[in-house]
């Protein structure tokens, strides 16, 4: 990917002013740190802090909100060893010198310049923050001129080097080149000092503004009583009886006066966040419990430690958060392509105007759990986010409760015999107390009594609108869990609580349909990386240029910095290597692993060795933690707790510090568990365990790919396991690639996950000096026996253009393949990667289809155009979202001119360009044979039209054209509608989105009226309202008789709109499928309208009306349409609002209907009613053999109906089901039912949570049909029960060709029960891949 040139341009001027940025900020905070150390030398720095007079100047600080929670935690951090001036920034060392370090102010004051002969420490301090206040001044324009530029550098140098600073130092800084990022940097770092400054400034005079408004309100308090006072003295009865009881008054009051007197005092002399009103004696204020809340924040969620290895790579949260990239998605998890900050999370969108859950996804490694740290100590420190930020402020939170899943599952784990939980969590106070004791043990003050436990969750459950509940990692908790706390989410527990869960997303997707808003963590921009980068390496700006460059120049290491933890550790070794760095993933992580051991050595004062190999010293401990690696995530887990299984290498492999070490947060029994910080790493461990066992023959290749979740979850394991062999034995890797290969053989059926597992092993053998990888991918296309290779790149990091060189090599050796599917997320691919695709094409006489789609870009490709037009067996050429340009599209199109073979090209969404779209119509004028154009979303405007036309106009052999997506707009119709008008030979024509709006459309009308050739006609999503001078197509249509496929879905059509196109409808003849799908404002009137023209049309055998707010209403009309119309086969009603009122009309049409085959209703909540009745009529009729139900959330009575109807139903041969959240107790009677039915032979029952009890009871009912060949069990939380109750039905049942499995839980015992029951039964694919699942053709068109 191309580097993006920064958004500002360095001059001379703006240079100036980051110098002097960088002289303020770098030397001035070094000598200041400098300066401190003398007075309080660091071996001695913590008792001075932790002892008087300092202690209590500092809490003075603190109390007035001088010094803030941030500086008060680098002061006193948690473990006091790790306390250092390092830490400080500026501003800190700046307060302690002025307050703690026993110097005089200068004469004029700290804040403003001494006189020029004041040379003292002091007055030299007072200077650096006069003369930073005044170049900041020039921060609007970010630029200072030459003669400001030496004035100030000449003052500030002067100042710096009498507090000690370095005078050669300062010269070289002035001349030192300075790229554009580290320029911002400095700028920034300036500017945060300056504002630090400000706010402490303005929390001082707030403080004293207060003081002095409460003096004034006692004052007036005063005043009030004195008056009551005079006037009680005034008013006292001389006789004897009552002056007894106005002198008692008159003390009374004297007494209140002096009470209020003394008070005042008391509270003056009281930090600010003790200035609030008295409470009632023995009353619960949930002030004092927030409170330890957000001091637990500040100190815990305040400090960021990514490794534990390295106890120094330590930051303070706002010293090294860098903001994420969010991208907000729709429920269903589609792209939205809208990017949020964190603060705007709750901000309101089109599916939700009030978000009160968001679900945050994110792959490993991305940032969840700090970005839920940054959340709760943002909250903590009362910090505010940009004022452009929407949705629900931080500020507007009275609590935030951050709770670790992984802390709850450990604590469910470690319950009492005593407290058992249930399997599911059902238990209403059972889930209840889930939730408050995660509270308690997470969060609340060890000391709470039980009363104030008690008192504080009533506040809480009476303010629930001001409380937010952060769930970070749902991933931990173990599946029976999961129910508990979506009831959680869903609002069974307090309903008007803002929710924050974040979860890989395997259970996020299961989260999903009760979530208000979805929004997927997508790591770091270049830009973030980039600051992250500057901010790691502040005192080291070498290194930090270093990274920077080699991130430029190295396309592998980029694509590692989206990871925020990857940047990290690319940091860590840059550091370590001074820049060197590895060459693919499982290099990065030994590397780490070499990099922890050298540390481990040096904290045991071991000897050290530059050429040892510490991987190979400490193998038995490595292989041992592999081994608990490995067991993890064979059970789904990354947490280890049994100590005793270290054996005599505790010591050692605890000292490591690969795991994380930590004390749970149980109170009554804690203990301590054990866990790897980071999958990534998990997973090498995992292979290096693997690797030894395959290099020691302790176990097969075989055995091991026996094992399908190598191909899926735990590729990355298997992929690391590849490289750590390679490096050790490369005869051994050799034959194992004859191993795969027969693997691939014996599953592929064209979409083959083994095969991209099998290309990503071999590519993670590349190495810089050796070609071992492209030997590896000749030898395994040389063994392939496949007719087909559909390869989808998902994104991984290294798994870049150079892949591409892979696959092309395996191409090469290659004799079966016929069919070439290269497409996915490859970024820019290379010059090298072209070059070989162009050479195996040029060698390869097999492949006849090819689909190139990965982002070929500006690379040049005319290797690859010269190939393509001297290869003599492609007929199907697909480059389509290349983004290819003119350049290459002119390279492309020459080629094509010559070629002789192909006859379908597919050019979409390249960007084509004038003069690419000049060079294609020449090649379309010279060329014979093409048949098929595909030439959507190019942008092509009138003047590449008109080219285009002027060829076509004439083509005779062209059949299908599909210009989608170009905004043609009037000149570009006008031009196309030339071409429709005289072609003879186009068939099909796609020309949806291109805003075919009014005044464009009379041109077109005209051509298609009078056209005798084009069958097939697509209009979609081109706000066609058929009023005005569209209604001319409308007529076109009526007296068109060759077009049998009409697509006028989304269109917005109108009343008027669907009346001229009712009239059109009802004089066709030709017209045979019609879809007016999407067109939202369709309405009653207009609906009735069409529907009476469908009614007596004679031809139309496919009609789609799905997605137009079809209600009640509408319902008769359509049922006089089913009952009269004795044509139409192929019926869509999905996600309308038919069946909202009585819709008896409706099912008994569909009871008595005679013709209609496919049947979808899907998407129209049903109903119990309504579906009783449809069960009803499906039982009686016998013509409907695909049937559509999906997504109607059934209940228990539509199952029951359901169950009868299947029961007795003999037409019916497909059936989907999916998404109705059946449940297991509903399913049995479905389950029965299709042990008596004897003629479905597919079945779609996905997304229905089953579970284990509802798939064994289903199981136990097929295990003898004869009729199923395809069952979808995918999504339904299904487990170990339930792999070994359908190991079974694979044994018996031979009838069952396919069972797509995606998307369920697999634990040990899983996979290995079915993987048995397989090698049984060779005629069944099972298919845990959600490829699968997207790519089965089950659900009606």
């Amino acid at each position: 990917m191309a580097s993006a040139t920064p958004s500002y341009a360095s001059t001379k001027e703006t240079t100036n002013y980051a110098r002097l940025c960088r002289l303020l900020v770098d030397v001035g905070s070094q000598v200041l740190r400098d300066k401190f150390d003398s007075i309080h030398p660091p071996a001695g720095l913590h008792g001075v802090l932790t002892k008087p007079p300092v202690h209590p100047a500092l809490q003075n600080l603190r109390g007035r909100k001088i010094l803030n929670p941030t500086q008060w935690a680098k002061l006193y951090p948690t473990n006091p060893l790790t306390l250092s001036s390092k830490d400080f920034d500026v501003t800190l060392l700046m307060l302690l010198l002025r307050n703690i370090c026993g110097l005089t102010p200068p004469a004029t004051g700290w804040d403003s310049l001494p006189p020029a002969a004041d040379t003292s420490v002091e007055a030299n301090i007072a200077r650096v923050k006069y003369y930073r206040n005044h170049v900041y001044g020039h921060a609007n324009q970010a630029s200072v001129d030459n003669p400001t530029f030496n004035s100030y550098w000449q003052e500030i140098s002067n100042a710096l080097t009498g507090l000690g600073a370095d005078a050669a130092s300062i010269r070289r800084l002035k001349t030192e080149s300075m790229d554009p990022v580290i320029e911002k940097h400095y700028k920034e770092l300036l500017g945060e000092w300056k504002k630090d400054d400000e706010s402490t400034k303005d929390k001082l005079d707030k403080i004293e503004d207060q003081l002095k408004q409460m003096n004034v309100q006692v004052l007036e308090s005063q005043q009030t009583i004195s008056e009551k006072l005079r006037s009680l003295t005034d008013s006292v009865n001389p006789v004897e009886a009552d002056h007894s009881k106005e002198k008692d008054d008159l003390e009374e009051i004297k007494s209140e006066l002096g009470n209020i007197s003394e008070q005042l005092q008391t509270l003056l002399a009281k930090p600010r966040e003790e200035l609030r009103p008295l409470r009632d004696k023995g009353a619960f204020d949930p002030i004092d419990v927030i409170g330890g809340i957000r001091q637990l924040y500040r100190l815990r969620e305040g400090s960021f430690a990514p490794f534990p290895w390295c106890e120094e790579f330590r930051f303070n949260i706002n010293d090294i958060f860098t903001e994420l990239k969010f991208s907000r998605k729709k429920g269903t998890g589609t792209e939205t392509f809208e990017t949020v900050t964190m603060y705007d999370i709750f901000k309101p969108h089109e599916e939700c105007q009030q978000p009160r859950t968001v679900l945050i996804e994110g792959k490993p490694g991305m940032g969840k759990s700090s970005f839920c740290d940054k959340l709760a100590y943002d909250w903590a420190t009362e910090k505010q986010g940009p004022e452009r930020s929407s949705g629900n402020s931080l500020s507007n939170f009275q609590v935030v409760f951050l709770l670790k899943c992984r802390d709850i599952a450990l604590n469910i784990k470690g319950r009492s015999d005593e407290r058992p939980l249930s399997r599911d969590v059902k238990d209403k106070e059972e889930f209840k107390s889930v939730l408050w004791d995660a509270i308690e043990e997470q969060l609340l003050p060890l000391d709470i009594t039980k009363e104030e436990k008690e008192e504080f969750f009533r506040f809480v459950r009476q303010n629930q609108s001001s409380v937010l509940l952060v769930l970070d990692g749902l991933d931990w908790l173990p599946t029976n869990m999961l129910p508990a706390f979506k009831e959680i989410i869903q609002g069974r527990i307090l309903p008007r609580c803002h929710i924050v869960v974040t979860a890989r997303k395997k259970v996020g997707i299961k989260l999903r349909g009760c979530c208000d808003s979805l929004v997927e963590i997508l790591g770091f921009t270049k830009e973030n990386a980039e600051t992250f980068i500057v901010k790691y390496f502040k005192t080291e700006v070498g290194l930090a240029r270093k990274l920077l460059n080699k991130l430029k120049l190295d396309i592998n290491l980029r694509q590692l910095t989206e990871n925020p933890l990857n940047t990290a550790l690319l940091c860590l070794l840059c550091e370590d290597f001074n820049g060197i760095f590895p060459e693919s993933g499982t290099q990065l992580y030994l590397e780490i692993i070499e990099c922890v051991l050298r540390r481990y050595r040096k904290k045991r004062e071991l000897p050290e060795s530059q050429h040892e190999n510490l991987t190979q010293v400490y193998k038995p401990q490595l292989k041992q933690l592999g081994s608990i690696a490995l067991n993890c995530l064979l059970n789904d887990s990354t947490a280890y707790f049994e100590e005793n299984k270290f054996g005599d290498s505790a010591s050692e492999i605890l000292g490591f510090g690969f795991l994380f070490v930590e004390r749970s947060r149980r109170k009554l029994r804690p203990c301590l568990y054990y866990c790897f910080p980071h999958k990534p790493l998990q997973e090498l461990f995992a292979a290096f365990y693997l690797s030894c066992l395959l290099l020691d023959r302790k176990i097969s290749l075989e055995t091991l790919l026996a094992d399908d979740r190598y191909f899926h979850e735990l590729r990355q394991v298997l992929m690391f396991t590849w490289r750590l062999i390679a490096l050790q034995c490369e005869e051994m890797i050799e034959a194992f690639v004859q191993i795969f290969a027969s693997k691939v053989n014996r599953v592929s059926k064209g979409v083959s996950d083994e095969l991209l597992v099998a290309l990503q092993c071999i590519h993670e053998c590349k190495n810089e000096r050796g070609k071992l990888h492209l030997q590896l991918a000749g030898n395994l296309g040389s063994f392939l026996q496949i007719r087909k290779a559909e390869i989808m790149f998902p994104y991984q990091p290294y798994m870049s253009t150079s892949i591409v060189a892979v696959v092309a090599e395996a191409i090469k050796h290659n004799s079966t393949i016929t069919q070439m599917d290269l497409s996915g997320d490859v970024f820019h691919t290379d010059c090298s990667a072209v070059l070989a695709l162009a050479e195996a094409i040029k060698q390869n006489s097999t492949i006849t289809k090819l689909e190139l789609s990965i982002f070929l870009g500006h690379t040049n490709c005319t290797a690859l155009a010269e190939a393509i037009r001297h290869n003599s067996t492609i007929t199907q050429l697909d480059l389509s979202k290349n983004q290819l340009g003119a350049a290459n599209c002119t390279a492309v199109a020459e080629a094509i001119s010559h070629n002789s073979t192909i006859t379908q090209l597919d050019l979409s969404h390249n960007n084509l360009g004038a003069a690419g779209c000049a060079a294609l119509a020449e090649a379309i004028k010279h060329n014979s044979t093409i048949k098929e154009l595909h030439l959507c979303d190019n942008d092509l405007g009138a003047g590449d039209c008109n080219a285009l036309g002027k060829v076509i106009k004439h083509n005779s052999t062209i059949t299908q054209l599909d210009v989608s997506c170009n905004h043609l707009g009037a000149a570009g119709c006008t031009a196309l509608a030339e071409v429709i008008e005289h072609n003879s030979t186009i068939t099909q024509l796609n020309l949806s989105q291109n805003r075919l709006i009014k005044g464009n459309c009379s041109a077109l009308a005209k051509a298609i009226r009078h056209n005798s050739t084009i069958t097939q006609l697509c209009l979609s999503e081109n706000e066609l309202s058929f009023e005005g001078d569209s209604t001319a197509l409308a007529e076109a249509i009526e007296h068109n008789s060759t077009i049998t496929q009409l697509d006028v879905s989304w269109n917005n059509l109108g009343a008027t709109g669907c009346t001229a196109l009712a009239e059109a409808i009802k004089q066709n003849s030709t017209i045979t499928q019609l879809n007016l799908s999407g067109n939202l404002d369709l309405g009653a009137p207009g609906c009735i309208v069409l529907l009476e023209a469908i009614k007596h049309n004679s031809t139309i055998s496919q009609l789609n009306l799905s997605w137009n707010n079809l209600s009640a209403v509408c319902s008769t009309a359509l049922a006089k349409v089913i009952e009269h119309n004795s044509t139409i086969t192929q019926l869509n009603l999905s996600d309308n609002k038919l069946f909202e009122g009585d819709c008896t009309a409706l099912v008994e049409a569909i009871k008595y209907n005679s013709t209609i085959a496919q049947l979808d209703l899907s998407h129209n909540d049903l109903g119990a009613g309504n579906c009783t009745a449809l069960a009803e009529a499906i039982k009686h009729n016998s013509t409907i053999t695909q049937l559509n139900l999906s997504w109607n959330t059934l209940g228990a009575a539509s199952c029951t109906a359901l169950a009868e109807a299947i029961k007795h139903n003999s037409s019916i041969t497909q059936l989907d089901l999916s998404g109705n959240i059946i449940g297991a107790a509903n399913f049995t009677a479905i389950a029965e039912a299709i042990k008596h039915n004897s003629t479905i032979t597919q079945l779609d029952l996905s997304g229905n949570y089953l579970s284990d009890a509802g798939c064994t009871a289903l199981a136990e009912r097929i295990k003898h049909n004869s009729t199923i060949t395809l069952l979808d069990l995918s999504w339904n939380n299904l487990s170990a029960a339930a792999c070994t109750a359908f190991a079974e039905v694979i044994k018996q049942n031979s009838t069952i060709k396919q069972l797509i499995w995606a998307m369920n839980n697999h634990s040990a015992t899983c996979c290995p029960a079915l993987a048995e029951a397989i090698k049984l039964n060779s005629e069944i694919t099972v298919d845990f891949s959600y490829v699968a699942r997207k790519r089965r053709l089950f659900y009606l068109e």
